[in-house]
């Protein structure tokens, strides 16, 4: 099972859009963001201390 297509990809989002909104979507994506910039900023401080 290989990776999906990309016209798999955009019905799948499409169905994300009408199920949540445009919206709520949005601000998944900023914290999502916010939570990998985050981790990465602890992992640096991690790596400083070591």
């Amino acid at each position: 099972m290989g990776m999906p297509s990309i016209p798999q990809l955009l019905i799948v989002l499409a169905i994300c859009i009408i199920i949540f909104g445009g919206k709520k979507i949005t601000n998944l994506l900023q914290d999502t963001g916010t939570s990998i910039a985050g981790f990465k900023k602890a992992l640096k401080e991690v790596e400083e201390i070591e």
